[in-house]
């Protein structure tokens, strides 16, 4: 359900209604990972807005706004506009309204149990479940800053030539001795020092490693958005390097928490992971058309 609130204009222009259905157009349940297209009913103005998990959406144009949905149970949007009902003696009036939104996502007790190698094992077994918090935290972190704006004319690509997708975003999985959690990205299947491709231009704003993520490159693409590729074997940039699309960031290899040779493929939006898939399919309309 959603609810709408009006703000009446000064009394000079006081309108009868004080709720009114509202005229932007929300689905009841979404995928996890989804990268949400809303059109606005009007062309955008001053002090209108759109938000999900309280983040602001990122806006095509005046009539076209993306919102990331990340995996939890629900998000709830929030929304402020300028409204006119139509009519002789009606007048505008500024609306405030909120939506809550399911999130289709499977249930963790059909997580699935990751069989860990012995020699990855020993490198965790040590690792608290504390320490594992942080480094999520730190990713979080990482890929919230909002850099400038998003180009959302540029073309984006898998990061390998050969696509075989292993894990899936949002599925359930279990550590050894963890908690259940819903996997942030998507794993390809990708032999040993397989080069590794950026998706789209950016720059490298995070080269680094640790138990959980192995060697991990970020790519910062401006407007809240980030890709990041784990489990490398190797570097072929350095941070602060401008990269385009295309361009060989890394070889895959099995460092970090892995059960075997692959790339973890994950993006960010302001700090909330979405399906980079269907982040593809979104934007694939607007590729090229700037």
């Amino acid at each position: 359900m959603v609810a709408v609130i009006a703000v009446l204009m000064p009394s000079s222009q006081i309108c009868a209604d004080l709720f009114v259905a509202t005229p932007v157009k929300l689905p009841s349940e979404v995928i996890p990972g989804d990268f949400l297209k809303v059109t606005w009913p009007s062309a955008k103005s001053a002090g209108q807005f759109l938000s999900v998990s309280n983040r602001r959406a990122s806006w095509l144009n005046d009539r076209t706004a993306f919102l990331g949905i990340g995996a939890f149970p629900t998000v709830t949007v929030i929304g402020r506009l300028k409204y006119s009902p139509g009519g002789l003696f009606t007048y505008p009036r500024e609306i405030f309204f909120q939506k809550v939104i399911k999130v289709s996502l499977i249930n963790l007790t059909r997580a699935i149990k990751l069989r860990l190698p012995a020699a990855v094992w020993d490198r965790l077994k040590n690792f608290s479940q504390t320490q594992v918090g942080e480094v999520f935290a730190m990713l979080r972190r990482l890929t919230s800053p909002v850099n400038g704006k998003f180009n959302f004319h540029q073309c984006w690509h898998p990061p390998l030539h050969y696509m075989y997708v292993t894990s899936r975003f949002a599925s359930p999985r279990t550590p050894p001795h963890a908690k259940p959690y819903y996997h942030t990205g998507i794993d390809l299947r990708a032999p040993m020092r397989t080069p590794v491709h950026v998706a789209a231009s950016g720059k490298v704003m995070y080269i680094g490693d640790n138990p959980i993520t192995g060697n991990i490159v970020i790519v910062d693409h401006g407007g809240g958005i980030y890709s990041e590729y784990m489990h490398l074997s190797k570097f072929k940039v350095t941070v602060g390097e401008q990269v385009n699309r295309g361009q060989v960031i890394g070889l895959s290899g099995a460092t970090g928490r892995v059960t075997g040779p692959n790339l973890h493929w994950e993006l960010s939006w302001k700090g909330i992971s979405i399906s980079a898939l269907r982040f593809l399919q979104v934007t694939a309309p607007t590729c090229g058309r700037g």
